[in-house]
Parts: structure tokens; C-alpha cells; sequence
């Protein structure tokens, strides 16, 4: 598997960059069929995904430039200003979420999580773990 790109795609500033030299890796399909509804679901993220496997360098970072833009296309964000008694829902396979850095003096949040019974995955989905070189 290659390294990260020298610079990372897009804004990261808030991101924390692991000191790791060798970080362990897993290899997983770009796109993954949703368990519940069967539709098609995209499986990256800018801060982890490295590259495409099996897709030449620049094919690769063409390809999740792509990918990316579409993801983080700021018409498709929702940034969510916290109130009291608000709840946010989403689906946590088909839907990336993420904050920024939180102030010690901000709003109060109570943060409840729900798991529930995912499918098995088929065999072209399971992950498949190793370490970057």
C-alpha cells in the first residue's frame, strides 16, 4: 500500500495526523451495498482513505478527488448549531459525520448511542487488515 500523499486533501487543520511510522492498515471496497435499505453506499473518508487499490497513483487520486468532491460538497453539508433539547439522528453506515474541535465553554451535550444487529457482510466486503508500508 502507498504512503499518504505528501499533502492532504483538503482542509485538515482541525485533524488530528497520527506520529505512527507504520500505521496498521485495512483494505476495504470503495463502495459497499447498505444492509438494511440495499442501496449503494460510498465507504471513504479524506482522513483515511490512501489510495484506490489496484488503480495506478494518479488514476487513484483522480478517481477519490472525485469521490471527495462529491462527499463534501458544501451543498450536501448540514452543520448543526446545538440548542437545548435538540436530537440529531442519522444513519451511521450511510451518512459521515464529524466536528470541529469543541470549546470547554460550550452548550451541554448528552450524547446517547444505539446500536443495533448489522448483516454479516459478504465475502468482497469484509476488510482486509494488514500494516502500511
Amino acid at each position: 500500500m502507498a504512503a499518504m500523499p505528501s499533502t492532504p486533501r483538503g482542509n485538515v487543520d482541525d485533524v488530528l495526523i497520527s506520529e505512527v511510522e507504520q500505521p496498521p492498515s485495512t483494505v476495504m471496497p470503495l463502495c459497499l451495498v447498505h444492509p438494511r435499505t440495499g442501496e449503494t453506499i460510498l465507504n471513504a473518508c479524506e482522513q483515511m482513505t490512501q489510495e484506490i487499490a489496484g488503480l495506478p497513483p494518479d488514476e487513484s487520486e483522480e478517481v477519490l478527488g472525485e469521490v471527495f468532491a462529491h462527499l463534501y460538497d458544501p451543498e450536501k453539508l448540514l452543520n448543526h448549531e446545538w440548542h437545548n433539547r435538540d436530537l440529531v439522528v442519522w444513519d451511521n453506515l450511510a451518512l459521515q459525520h464529524a466536528r470541529p474541535n469543541v470549546a470547554a465553554d460550550g452548550p451541554r451535550r448528552t450524547l446517547r448511542k444505539v446500536a443495533s444487529f448489522t448483516p454479516a457482510l459478504s465475502e468482497q466486503e469484509r476488510p482486509v487488515h494488514g500494516t502500511a508500508v
